[in-house]
């Protein structure tokens, strides 16, 4: 029968094995847009209008267009993301109407560039909603 201390190598491969799994957590974190928010987020994607009137529109890379025609309007996203250089625009008919965006996605979204609206704006994900520094709304 061994002692412990006739393998002193046998526990030195453990706190090594932990600093490279720490190390490489770290680098993922901030590899990741939570670490980097200039990283190119897609803007919001996914979008299906699941109650009221409206449409969604990509005019150009970096602009999505959500043009309310009801008084309300909820839309359930895939993921609902804004960088820094994109803009998120809801036409709405008057300043009483109202949208709530659902997302469906394990990850918080992720707001650093613009959202404008004439109405109000909801944004619901059980992960949470992460507002950058740039991010105007």
């Amino acid at each position: 029968m061994l002692s412990n201390s006739s393998r002193p190598h046998a526990r030195r491969g453990r706190p090594a094995l932990a600093r490279a799994a720490c190390v490489t957590a770290i680098v993922a974190l901030l590899l990741s847009p939570f670490g980097y928010p200039g990283m190119a987020l897609a803007g919001p994607t996914g979008g299906q209008v699941v109650a009221g009137s409206g449409t969604i529109q990509r005019p150009s890379a970096d602009t999505t267009l959500i043009q309310q025609q009801s008084q309300s309007l909820s839309i359930d996203w895939t993921g609902f993301d804004v960088a820094g250089h994109e803009l998120v625009k809801f036409q709405q008919p008057s300043s009483s109407s109202a949208v709530l965006n659902r997302v469906f996605n394990e990850l918080p979204s992720q707001i650093y560039g613009r959202i404008q609206a004439n109405g109000q704006v909801f944004i619901m994900n059980p992960n949470g909603v992460v507002f950058g520094p740039g991010a105007r709304v």
